[in-house]
């Protein structure tokens, strides 16, 4: 079974370092699932080139509630991951 992710912060960062790895080298055991992001064209970047069926959000914990990942890429601006 893969490992299903979520991406929070759907900037160039998190799309060169993470999300094209994933998807290159490491789709046979991993697959991003839903990415949270409050601009949606940045998130459709995502959808459109990562994963067709990902889910994209706003809320971070209804994202969590309704797609149960193994983890989360946090990759937004250090000063808000805790929010």
């Amino acid at each position: 079974m893969k490992k299903r992710f979520v991406i929070v912060g759907a900037g160039f960062r998190c799309y060169h370092m993470f999300a094209k790895t994933i998807r290159d080298r490491f789709s046979d055991r991993c697959e991003i699932v839903g990415v949270c992001d409050p601009n949606y064209m940045r998130a459709q970047i995502y959808i459109d080139t990562i994963n067709k069926d990902m889910k994209y959000y706003e809320d971070f914990d209804k994202m969590l509630e309704e797609l149960k990942p193994d983890a989360a890429l946090v990759t937004t601006p250090d000063a808000y991951h805790p929010k």
